[in-house]
This record gives C-alpha cells, structure tokens and sequence, in this order.
C-alpha cells in the first residue's frame, strides 16, 4: 500500500465510503490507489495538467493493478471533469489562490459535487474566501503535523450555504472558524507560527521603511489580531 503521511491521511478521513473521487494534481497517484484499494471508493480519476507527473501515477496504478478502476486524465483543473460523473473532488498539495482559481473556472463541476476536499499548502484564507463567495459551507476542517510543518485541510459542501452571519476577518480565515471553535489541538502552534511569520516580516521592514508605513501597518495589525486569538485560545 503505498504510504501517505499525515497530511494526505487527513485528506484521506473525509472520502465518504462509495465516493467517486477526482483527485485534481494527483502527482504520484498515492490518495486514488489508497482508496480504491482499500475499498473506499469503486473508482477514482486521477487528473495532472503536466505529463510527467502523469506518467508517475500511471506507474503507480500499474503497479497496484488498478487500471480499470482509476481513470487517468490530462488537462487543468476540473476541465477534464463533467458535473455529476463525480461525487468529491479532492485538490492537495496546491496554493490557496490556485484552488480558488481552479474552482472558478470549473465552477459548475464544483457545485455538482457532494463534497470538496481542499488541502491548501499556502494561503488557507484564499480557499475560505472563494467558500464565502460562492456562498459554499464549510463542513469540516482539519489540521496535519507532518515533521515541522502543519497543513491545513478545508471540506466544503456545495450543497449548503456558508453558514457565518458576520463576515470573519482575513486571521480567522486563515486560521478556519471551525478549527478555532473547535480548539483543535494545533490550532495554537499553527497561530503561533503565523506570529513568527509576522514578525521576522516586521523585523525585516524596519530596516528598509518607516512605522508609519501602510505596509509596515498591515503586519502590525495582523499581528496584534493573532495575539488576541492566543489570548482567547
């Protein structure tokens, strides 16, 4: 079986039982062959827009003898999908704003599906801030530690609306309402490596511009957003 690490297991934790999976960027082809050969699901496609990363999981899947139950698929984003020949689409290990993208231009396929499965490997907010447009719930949010980095993993559910009366401010975007709620158990080192990165950007600024600078202002104030959260928590 081939292995899957914290991150694409938490992915992994949401796939109902007999879903129909697209794993969008699938890369080695691990999560599809994991699922099928579990008995997860029947059957996944497994998309790539570039033909090396394609021809990697193509080896995978032969060597796991899944041809006939994952179908391989090049092109970008959900292009190389219909609405409804899925149930999940899964989108990890890719930039925020580039599922964001992704989603609006395949927007029709997105809202066929029964569930999004989102694991944005930079800008979280940009993956809730598409949710809250396209008035989208987010059903369920999760955290991964893999070695020294957290990964964040968003599923949403075409089917419901946002389901947030006020509308959060870009930390708590970045952080997931859910997982603050919740006080998942990384939400506090996930806040307080976003106040790390704060400040060395601080740190950095003063040398090059003033206090007063709106630049400088932005990180502050993210700064001192973050700091009422780990008081809070």
């Amino acid at each position: 079986m081939p292995p899957l690490g914290a991150r694409l297991n938490s992915v992994a934790s949401f796939v109902p039982r007999g879903a129909v999976v697209a794993d969008i960027g699938s890369d080695h082809g691990f999560l599809p062959v994991r699922l099928v050969a579990t008995g997860v699901c029947a059957r996944c496609v497994a998309t790539d827009s570039r033909e090396d990363p394609l021809e990697a999981t193509r080896r995978t899947v032969e060597a796991y003898g899944l041809t006939h139950r994952i179908d391989l698929r090049l092109g970008n984003g959900l292009e190389v999908l219909f609405p409804g020949e899925t149930t999940v689409v899964v989108m990890a290990g890719i930039g925020g704003r580039t599922i964001a993208a992704l989603l609006s231009g395949g927007v029709e396929v997105a809202r066929s599906q029964e569930m999004l499965i989102l694991q944005p490997m930079t800008e979280a907010a940009a993956v809730r801030k598409w949710a809250m447009s396209n008035d989208i719930a987010v059903s369920g949010e999760d955290i991964a530690a893999e070695g020294e980095r957290l990964y964040q993993v968003i599923c949403l559910d075409p089917r419901s609306p946002w389901r947030e009366r006020v509308a959060p401010d870009d930390v708590r975007l970045e952080i997931g309402l859910t997982l603050l709620r919740d006080r998942h158990p990384l939400v506090k080192p996930l806040v307080l490596r976003m106040l790390s990165e704060c400040d060395s950007v601080m740190a950095e600024m003063a040398d090059r511009i003033r206090m007063d600078d709106p630049r400088f202002r932005r990180w502050r104030d993210r700064s001192l957003q973050l700091e009422g959260v780990l008081r809070w928590l």
